[in-house]
């Protein structure tokens, strides 16, 4: 087996292309030679054309001559390429055919025939660069006149007229290393190479590991995507590797829980670090963070939407559409905003806007002044004036982060996305929780207990921050990623002091003892809250 490369200069007049190839194996001798092949650029375009002018009148010519065309060809003679190594023309290559191809009767009248078609293949096999190198025998090798003949075995699918001409696209050469075989004949034959095999890698997934540590993924991630070469492409499937604090690993195999869980910290350690605001946060500038750091949290949030459909929703719309976009919906700024300022002066903000009248003057002075308002506020400016605010601290100071962030995001499905619709989809409710919970089908008397111990406490969770642990206990992320949450009851052979629930989050399952069935709900909820609010979680199986 013998491989070679076809290796393309400059274009000169000619647009002339070097072929070096070489071979060696056991118990033969290295041959290697160079030729030049011309290729005309006139007769590749004019291939080009006659080829689509064959392929749309296919339909009607191809199943009368494809029955009477090629005998030959479909019987495998294929084309003979024979020079003398001593003799061969440095600019040139003449191409034989086989026996009777070349008196076969053309009918030049009818576009789609016979004559065509061998036009065709004749003209191909002259302007197509030839790259090859063969197998000889030492002692014929001696003989400077020994002939290597080249068999040039065509893809019949790549003619006009062919059904799977668009389907089967042919690469003729171009740089690709070619396998093929040699016999001791001296013979050398070789296909053509399909040009989607060529790019194949970039349709298979690619696996690639990310090792992080438990209480630090933040910086390991963004440390991760900030260097050069890594994958960005949509089929690329990240794992994580969690690490504990001591750096061992976790017992746990991602499936997407652990994906799920990562994203998780990520963003809950994002937010305190690297932003400010309320309900609604905003990126803020640091030293320590360049353009590369900012591109590496969009790779980020790239990769946890593509594989887990996980998204920052605390981050202000107006500023994520400024990211993605490359523009914020004016109509959203006052309603970030409201959400960005604090409760109390959100509910100042929101009086004045609807009855300024009505307002402590020193109130909303005091409130609007922390954002250098520098005009007289009166009814017929506020709203006004709230706007040109929210659209200063949301889209002007954090620019450069949303510059960087476009540059990744931009290019990603998530422009296709409605960012109303994606906030509100992702926002966990108790309603959409309950909705999730799925039990099952029969239950015994204690099962049904249970789930109603279970039901009551989701509805209870006002606190948003109670339902998101709830939802990364179960699910590993915070927000709603996941439909469903399989609910299985245990038993339990140990005393109730260590009972607990316990949770796999890649396939969203919580399992309860039973024996919480023999107590009271206040108990059940008490040991539930304090396992929730404890938030020193481990993935210590799998």
């Amino acid at each position: 087996m013998a491989k070679c490369q076809a290796e393309d200069f400059p274009d000169d007049e000619n647009n002339q292309t070097e072929v070096t190839c070489s071979s060696s194996d056991k118990g033969f001798q290295i041959g290697s030679f160079t030729k030049t092949v011309t290729k005309k650029r006139n007769e590749i375009v004019k291939r080009n054309d006659i080829k689509d002018a064959q392929i749309s009148k296919r339909q009607t010519e191809e199943s009368s001559d494809t029955e009477e065309s090629l005998p030959d060809l479909i019987h495998g003679k294929g084309f003979s390429l024979s020079e003398s190594l001593e003799n061969v023309s440095e600019n040139q290559i003449t191409p034989k055919f086989p026996e009777g191809l070349e008196k076969m009767p053309c009918n030049e009248s009818k576009e789609g025939t016979l004559c065509s078609k061998i036009d065709l293949v004749k003209k191909t096999a002259m302007t197509q660069s030839a790259s090859f190198s063969g197998f000889m025998d030492k002692d014929n090798n001696e003989r400077n006149n020994d002939n290597v003949i080249v068999e040039y075995l065509p893809d019949l699918s790549s003619l006009p007229g062919s059904s799977s001409v668009d389907a089967s696209r042919t690469a003729f050469l171009r740089g690709a290393s070619i396998d093929y075989e040699s016999d001791s004949s001296g013979v050398i034959q070789f296909g053509q190479i399909s040009a989607d095999s060529i790019e194949l890698d970039e349709t298979l997934p690619l696996v690639c590991k990310i090792t992080v540590h438990r209480g630090r993924v933040a910086r390991d991630l963004i440390d991760f995507f900030s260097q050069e070469n890594i994958p960005s492409h949509s089929s690329t499937v990240f794992e994580i590797n969690m690490l504990k604090e001591d750096g061992t690993p976790e017992a746990a195999e991602d499936n997407g829980g652990v994906m799920r869980d990562s994203l998780t910290e990520f963003w809950d350690t994002f937010y305190l670090q690297y932003t400010e605001g309320n309900t609604y946060k905003v990126p803020v500038l640091r030293h320590d963070m360049t353009d590369v750091q900012w591109k590496s949290v969009a790779s980020v949030i790239r990769m946890g939407f593509y594989q887990e459909k996980v998204f920052p929703i605390k981050l202000a719309p107006s500023f994520m559409q400024q990211a993605i976009f490359g523009a914020c919906t004016e109509s959203d700024l006052i309603d970030s905003f409201l959400k960005y300022v604090s409760a109390m002066d959100r509910s100042v903000i929101e009086s004045a806007l609807k009855d300024f009248e009505t307002v402590d003057k020193d109130e909303i002075y005091d409130a609007l002044e922390q954002y250098d308002v520098k005009k007289a506020i009166n009814a017929e400016n506020i709203e006004r004036i709230v706007r040109e605010v929210a659209h200063k601290e949301l889209v002007q100071k954090p620019m450069f982060i949303a510059d960087c962030f476009y540059k990744v995001l931009n290019a990603t499905i998530l422009v296709q996305e409605d960012m109303s619709v994606l906030y509100s989809t992702l926002e966990p409710t108790p309603k959409k929780v309950l909705n999730s919970i799925k039990f099952p089908e029969q239950m015994s008397s204690e099962e049904k207990t249970l789930s109603q111990y279970l039901k009551k406490l989701v509805r209870e969770m006002d606190d948003p921050q109670n339902l998101q642990l709830f939802l990364r206990f179960c699910t590993g992320s915070d927000i709603m990623t996941k439909s469903d949450i399989q609910i299985r009851f245990t038993s339990s052979n140990v005393s109730s002091n260590v009972r607990c629930p316990s949770s796999h989050t890649c396939g969203c399952v919580l399992e309860i003892p039973r024996s919480y069935s023999q107590d009271p709900y206040v108990l059940f909820k008490s040991d539930f809250l304090s396992l929730l609010r404890n938030r020193y979680w481990q993935m210590d199986f799998v």
